[in-house]
């Protein structure tokens, strides 16, 4: 686990960030995404998303038009293994992703090895595209869940 300086704080390749006075600091929004503030004294601060700010502080600057993905799609996985840029209407495409949870890949799981509905019939079911039932088949999405 490797870490980096930023302002006094320090920033680690797994997703934690340490305040100053040694904890680590954050918390999640109603969205899922961690939030991170770092002070900077007099009153002044930077809000974080910490995916960006884990980007920033190990890949460089965000260049304009992108964002910072998470590949497995889970909003709370920081870990910079697990980040990419894409350009904001691909990362916005993936969006109905997230209208996924872990209990609905579990179903989807089953439906899928039960063999009675196909990948568009199932998307139906949870109001996604094909595409999503497929990359869950495939592992490439909530690959983290067995």
């Amino acid at each position: 686990m490797k870490y980096k300086m930023y302002k006094g704080y320090k920033v680690y390749d797994n997703g934690t960030v340490i305040g100053k006075r040694g904890r680590e600091i954050g918390a999640f929004d109603k969205d899922g995404y961690k939030k991170v503030t770092i002070r900077l004294g007099k009153g002044e601060r930077e809000n974080w998303n910490a995916n960006r700010l884990i980007w920033k502080v190990f890949k460089g600057p965000i260049p304009e038009g992108f964002d910072v993905d998470h590949r497995n799609y889970n909003r709370s996985d920081n870990r910079l293994e697990n980040l990419r840029l894409l350009p904001i209407p691909k990362n916005r495409s993936n969006k109905q992703d997230n209208k996924i949870t872990e209990k609905d890949v579990v179903e989807i799981r089953k439906l899928l090895k039960e063999g009675n509905l196909n990948q568009t019939e199932i998307g139906k079911m949870f109001g996604v595209g094909k595409a999503i039932i497929s990359n869950i088949k495939l592992g490439k999405r909530w690959g983290h869940l067995k």
